[in-house]
């Protein structure tokens, strides 16, 4: 332990490392030790994201003392605050696997699993968020791993769930234990109203591993409805009620995998195929980063998506536009504007935004204008002489409608790519 203290102090990660108590399995004792495998200024926000360079020192007693069986270098959790290491059995292994928990705040605690299943000692992959990651917020749970994700990244959620289990090498979503929510359209047409009026008609529905899909009308809509929902033991909870436009950022912020999302959406036809697609454009690694919320945007009969990407740093932060239309199957890119004004930059916008489309004349495309909480900006996105740029303008009403919905308790105001909610 002394050694392995000294080598992170001359990495610079000093006090980035954890040990485990002398764990004994089957008669057999095992020493794990975690930490970076790189100078912590490499990760400074060590609190909030994991470790892309991290490494398990992996141990057990023979009679000669305490023989390395495995150094595993990858993606792990930061350390410090709760939990530490501990050996769990969730894959099937004959050696026992190893839970490396931290961080410990109200709504994350790091969970990473190292297991030699196979034959080699690695740290196993988990479908979480948009594709496989090696750290989620979770804890083992019922000889698997139920994981969480806090769309608002505060104590008071709302959280999301998903219990996951061991197949073919990564950990993959299955039915939470317990009885199961029935899944009919009247079950999560009361979900999603009040229970009492009937304001949701749902046409197709869905359910997977705990989830729900449903598509219809609604009372007050103008447009096609799409309803996502949890299932909280044998009955569904509404996580959100909208038009589905922004279906590629839900795998960010609720904890449903997009392979999952796109298991449930596979038979409710062309309708939700440009939402979807977005999530390509935005993806990231789980818990990291930024989570991207604008959708779709339908303008002179064709469907629009603009993708920001944050550039610059904390004390000068900036963000980069690319501008897509929908062929028909696919997001095809129309142009880019780099370095983007405050006024246009959605991670700088206050209590968020969303972009909205506009029609100015001698343009033959949208241009597009940051809808926030003061109403639409007079900054726009525009491709007015055959290049995409910034101009000024006074833009014109929005096409779009807004209307209310309830999202997990949370009263939220939606255009048709974004959501506000208080």
């Amino acid at each position: 332990m002394k050694s392995f203290a000294a080598r992170e102090a001359s990495l610079k990660a000093p006090g980035a490392y954890q040990a485990s108590p002398v764990l004994t399995v089957d008669g057999r004792s095992w020493l794990v030790l975690e930490g970076a495998d790189a100078p912590s200024a490499l990760n400074p926000r060590v609190t909030a994201s994991p470790y892309p360079d991290g490494m398990v020192l992996i141990y057990r007693w023979t009679p000669r003392g305490w023989s390395e069986q495995a150094s595993v270098r990858g993606w792990f959790g930061p350390i410090g605050g709760c939990c530490g290491i501990s050996a769990v059995s969730v894959t099937g292994s004959a050696d026992p696997d190893f839970a490396l928990a931290a961080g410990g705040a109200a709504d994350t605690n790091w969970l990473a699993v190292v297991s030699d299943v196979g034959g080699r000692w690695h740290a196993i992959p988990f479908d979480y968020g948009y594709s496989n990651t090696t750290v989620v917020n979770g804890d083992v749970a019922r000889g698997g791993v139920a994981t969480e994700v806090d769309a608002s990244s505060a104590a008071g959620g709302p959280t999301t769930s998903l219990y996951e289990t061991y197949q073919d090498g990564v950990f993959r979503p299955v039915a939470p234990p317990g009885r199961s929510a029935t899944c009919s359209r009247s079950a999560l047409e009361s979900a999603a109203g009040d229970g009492q009026l009937e304001v949701f008609e749902f046409s197709k529905v869905a359910c997977a591993d705990g989830w729900a899909i449903a598509l219809g009308t609604g009372a007050g809509y103008t447009t096609q409805v799409v309803g996502l929902f949890e299932a909280e033991g044998t009955r569904w909870r509404a996580v959100e009620v909208d038009n589905g436009d922004s279906l590629g950022s839900d795998p960010g912020i609720y904890d449903i995998p997009l392979s999952l999302l796109r298991q449930l959406a596979a038979g409710f036809g062309p309708s939700l195929a440009p939402a979807l697609a977005t999530a390509a454009l935005i993806a990231g690694p789980a818990m990291t980063g930024y989570v991207y919320l604008n959708g779709v945007i339908a303008a002179d009969g064709a469907d629009w998506y603009v993708k920001e990407t944050p550039t610059g740093s904390d004390a000068s932060p900036g963000a980069d536009a690319q501008i897509y239309r929908w062929s028909g199957s696919a997001w095809v890119q129309q142009g880019r504007v780099d370095q983007l004004p405050t006024s246009l930059n959605y991670f700088q916008a206050i209590s968020g935004g969303w972009f909205e489309a506009i029609t100015t004349a001698g343009s033959t495309t949208p241009e597009f204008t940051m809808q926030g909480a003061n109403g639409p900006g007079t900054t726009v996105l525009s491709d007015l002489g055959g290049k995409w740029h910034v101009r000024t303008a006074q833009p014109l009403r929005s096409k779009r409608l807004s209307w209310a919905s309830r999202d997990s308790g949370i009263i939220c105001r939606w255009s048709s790519s974004m959501r506000t909610c208080r």
